[in-house]
């Protein structure tokens, strides 16, 4: 159960760090400090997520793992409504979600180890 946990931290590090990029993209300007501090936490959060993604991969089919890391759409989302105040059909999001959590179901199911 925890590499099933590895993978979910992996996801969540990765949306983390793809909104960074995002929001260093959007927020600031390059060559100041307040860019390379961006990139550098971005950068440090991707870090850190391959050695959760490796932890996982150890034990769990790679499709597992990769499935998982998908997730981390949900997590780059949710900064995004959080931070820039992004709508979203909230109905809609939730069913997206339900159906991704679905996917990994049927695909973890799937794959025989």
């Amino acid at each position: 159960m925890k590499y099933y946990l590895y993978s979910a931290i992996g996801a969540i590090l990765t949306g983390l760090h793809l909104f960074g990029i995002k929001y260093s993209a959007k927020n600031s300007i390059l060559g100041t400090t307040k860019f390379y501090l961006i990139i550098g936490i971005s950068f440090f959060l991707w870090l850190i997520s391959r050695v959760f993604i490796y932890l996982s991969s150890l034990h769990l089919p790679i499709t597992i793992t990769h499935m998982i890391l998908n997730l981390s759409i949900i997590i780059s989302t949710l900064c995004s409504i959080l931070v820039y105040k992004t709508k979203v059909k909230l109905f809609l999001f939730l069913f997206g979600i339900l159906f991704m959590l679905i996917g990994v179901y049927i695909i973890e199911k799937s794959v025989l180890y």
